[in-house]
């Protein structure tokens, strides 16, 4: 997993190998996005989440595509 946060551009970059892919990322500081991109041996997701999003910024379900 890799986070990219914004406007910082700081990154952070994860290998978890978990049995069902849970993922959990905390918000960093001030921050008002970050770029999440998963890969697995089968395919990978890019997806990007805002601070303000009315569900609280929560991701519930990410479908792994092809290869990044």
């Amino acid at each position: 997993m890799r986070a990219r946060w914004l406007p910082s551009g700081r990154t952070t970059e994860r290998s978890h190998r978990t049995a069902d892919g849970l993922c959990v990322v905390s918000w960093m500081g001030d921050e008002e996005r970050v770029e999440l991109t998963l890969r697995s041996e089968v395919g990978g997701a890019a997806l990007e989440l805002h601070r303000d999003r009315p569900d609280g910024g929560r991701v519930r379900d990410v479908a792994l595509d092809g290869p990044l």
